[in-house]
């Protein structure tokens, strides 16, 4: 996709005629391939400090059977389609979310978004059509919205697109600690995203690829992703599929995991499936710079242990995460 994608940066300092922001940007810019402009802004007017927990949310609607006739199949989507979207918010949380019957996503971080956490979250019991524009249970951002977002112990069941992204997102997003089961694709949908990374999740199909004709009409969905310790293997997953590959000057990574059915006829992705240094790439990120105290203060004990994805899908929002 042509166009232009805004990276919100500060200037940490200036030397010699180079320029040092306060974080890395997560997509290369190259002169030969249009290059980028760094222009001074205002700064861009957010809500701060916002957050929503232990909430459930539940449409009137009993979960969706489809029904032959057209107009009854729209009349039965007329309920609650989105649960929390977090627009021009700053420093926000979502905290034990139970979603149950809605129609489209959970959770999402949208337009001009930075700085957000998810977590205990569920989505089940879709009550719409297993089609497009629905089941998009947790969303990293889209147009310059999603940047630091963060969403961990998540469950979700018969999503369509359980873990996902839309256009210009600015990234990074981390899915930690996630069961995506029985569902369709999850990773970015269309836009290419930037900075993603998929850690320790188990979803029925992963991928970062081109979505052009006569696959799809999106055109490349990322770059700079990692699918790490990840996997498509879980049980009653009966059409596993990892899909990877990677625009040309970026890349896209899986490392560590297990994984069947791997596709990568696009070409430019990197697959390594042996064993991995540590558990979690962000955990270990975490604590290189702030040492594991911080680690601590955004895990809990339970979500080092494998049965942390038996956890997630037997707790299913009923009541308060056993953990």
């Amino acid at each position: 996709e042509t166009g232009t994608k805004a990276h919100e940066r500060i200037i940490a300092n200036i030397k010699n005629s180079k320029i040092r922001f306060d974080r890395p940007l997560l997509e290369p810019v190259d002169p030969e391939l249009g290059g980028g402009l760094l222009a001074r802004t205002d700064k861009i007017t957010r809500l701060e400090d916002v957050g929503i927990e232990n909430i459930r949310i539940q449409s009137a609607r009993r979960a969706y059977t489809t029904p032959n006739d057209p107009l009854t199949r729209k009349i039965k989507e007329l309920h609650t389609r989105e649960a929390i979207i977090f627009r021009h918010v700053e420093n926000g949380w979502a905290n034990g979310i139970t979603c149950r019957r809605l129609a489209k996503t959970c959770v999402g971080t949208k337009a001009y978004t930075k700085y957000i956490t998810v977590q205990d979250a569920v989505a089940v019991d879709w009550a719409s059509m297993l089609t497009g524009g629905r089941r998009y249970a947790f969303h990293g951002g889209e147009l310059s919205g999603g940047a630091g977002i963060l969403f961990q112990r998540l469950f979700i069941r018969d999503a369509r697109h359980g873990l996902v992204t839309n256009k210009k997102v600015p990234g990074p997003v981390v899915w930690l600690d996630v069961l995506d089961y029985l569902g369709g694709e999850s990773g970015a949908h269309q836009g290419n995203a930037n900075g993603l990374l998929f850690d320790n999740v188990v979803s029925q199909v992963l991928a970062a690829y081109n979505r052009a004709p006569p696959i799809g009409k999106h055109g490349w969905t990322s770059s700079q992703t990692v699918f790490w310790n990840s996997s498509n293997i879980y049980e009653n997953h009966s059409n596993p599929r990892l899909l990877l590959a990677a625009p040309q000057h970026s890349a896209n990574f899986v490392i560590g995991g297990a994984y069947s059915n791997i596709w990568d006829e696009q070409g430019g992705g990197y697959i390594y499936e042996g064993p991995v240094p540590f558990r979690s790439l962000y955990h270990a990120e975490l604590e290189s710079r702030l040492g594991p105290d911080a680690v601590a203060q955004v895990s809990v004990p339970d979500q080092f242990h494998e049965r942390f994805y038996n956890q997630l899908r037997d707790w299913r929002g009923n009541g308060a995460p056993p953990w």
